[in-house]
């Protein structure tokens, strides 16, 4: 149901020249690496990415010359508001360097599915729970403190890359509970 990927193909096709080209924020960091044909488990980190755009309503990273290093080495996208942090469990395994430790896309629509039917019927569950607390702590946020413009010309350009040659990692801190939330660009709005 999720359509536009850019570059999206079948995973069984192979691509048809060397090197790598998309969009950098929505490549997997195997395939900045040099992995040879996209699959499945590329297409959940660009969801996680995509899940990403869509609920902070901002571009993920402001592309530079060293965004696939950047993101080889870890780098990912922090949220300038509070999530559900069931939300930001399942955005960090779809983020994952290791492309096997990825969940699969039935497990996401289960998941999703199953939230879809708490959040319609009202139902006193965690993920409730936590969508409250967020749009509580959200609503109480100064709207200066929160907004960051992002100027990038070519923020939707196509990028080509050669292959970065070492072992993709996470982030050192990507265990923390706060590593999607950019805590100090937060202010409670009270003076």
């Amino acid at each position: 149901m999720i359509t536009d990927l850019g570059l999206c193909q079948p995973a069984y096709i192979k691509p048809k020249k060397d090197g790598v080209y998309g969009v950098t924020p929505y490549l997997a960091p195997e395939h900045l690496r040099g992995s040879p044909r996209y699959t499945t488990a590329s297409d959940i980190y660009a969801l996680g990415i995509i899940m990403f755009e869509i609920i902070s309503e901002r571009d993920p990273y402001s592309c530079d010359s060293l965004l696939a290093l950047r993101i080889c080495e870890g780098l990912r996208p922090k949220f300038n508001i509070k999530v559900p942090q069931l939300l930001i469990k399942m955005i960090k395994q779809c983020l994952n360097a290791n492309y096997l430790e990825r969940p699969v896309i039935t497990e996401l629509e289960e998941t999703f599915g199953k939230w879809c039917t708490e959040i319609q019927n009202k139902e006193d569950t965690e993920i409730n729970l936590q969508i409250k607390e967020a749009e509580d702590h959200n609503k109480n946020l100064s709207l200066t403190s929160t907004v960051k413009i992002y100027i990038n010309s070519n923020s939707r350009a196509f990028y080509s890359t050669g292959y970065i040659d070492f072992q993709p990692r996470n982030a050192d801190n990507f265990d923390d509970d706060d590593f999607f939330y950019e805590s100090s660009t937060i202010s409670s709005g009270k003076t």
